[in-house]
């Protein structure tokens, strides 16, 4: 299966992609797709647990694509409420005829640039970045996008971030995924893919700024396939 752009695609991918690894024989997996497969089940076994601690809880994914994690989510927690964004329109189309056809009364998509995620005009108490989407993200947007959680991140909320750091993996992945970087910085885990950079170190720039900026502290976090999950916790 051809990637034609992972953070903006046009292609359909997303809405089977994950569900065919999580089925596929494990014996018939490469080394990437179990790696991937890894990762994406810790996403959602930490996720589950925070949704199950928190009461009454509003959920944000940014990235959201196809909304995949948010709509299984949605399901096994129908009086919790879901918002997914994602810069892409299309993957927003995508989620919106999900909920349509399916008549979700408790997941909404809006198409939205992160970095202008302060807009959204409401507090979450889990917000979540799946799939290194934060790593897709560049300078700027990222850093307006961590100025903003703690005007949207509630009090005692918590924030999920999943970040690429299998550094011994970035060639294969890349080569398997069908997308040829343009150069790879192992120094800074910098991999330009021409249209857009993806970080496989970006928790090197999101812990030192919490530390520096904000109350929001890393509480948690676990490795698994090609990368680890963070969770960090606002106080209050």
């Amino acid at each position: 299966m051809v990637r034609i752009m992972y953070w903006d695609s046009t292609g359909d991918w997303r809405l089977t992609y994950y569900s065919d690894l999580s089925n596929k024989d494990e014996s018939k997996l490469t080394k990437v797709e179990k790696s991937e497969r890894d990762l994406d089940r810790l996403e959602k076994r930490l996720t589950y647990e925070l949704l199950k601690s928190t009461s009454n809880s509003k959920m944000l994914d940014i990235g959201c694509g196809v909304g995949r994690q948010i709509l299984e989510f949605s399901e096994r927690y129908p009086s919790k409420n879901f918002v997914g964004v994602d810069i892409s329109k299309y993957q927003i189309e995508l989620l919106t005829k999900i909920i349509t056809e399916n008549q979700v009364q408790n997941v909404t998509g809006i198409t939205m640039d992160a970095a202008e995620i302060s807009d959204i005009g409401e507090e979450f108490d889990i917000i979540t970045f799946f799939n290194n989407s934060f790593g897709c993200m560049d300078s700027r947007q990222q850093i307006c996008c961590l100025n903003s959680f703690d005007k949207i991140l509630a009090s005692r909320g918590f924030l999920l971030i999943s970040c690429f750091d299998r550094m011994e993996l970035i060639e294969e992945s890349y080569k398997e995924w069908k997308l040829p970087p343009v150069s790879i910085d192992y120094s800074n885990g910098i991999v330009d893919l021409g249209e857009y950079k993806s970080n496989w170190k970006c928790a090197d720039i999101i812990i030192p700024y919490f530390e520096k900026h904000s109350e929001i502290y890393c509480s948690y976090k676990e490795q698994a396939g090609l990368g680890t999950v963070y969770i960090f916790r606002r106080g209050g």
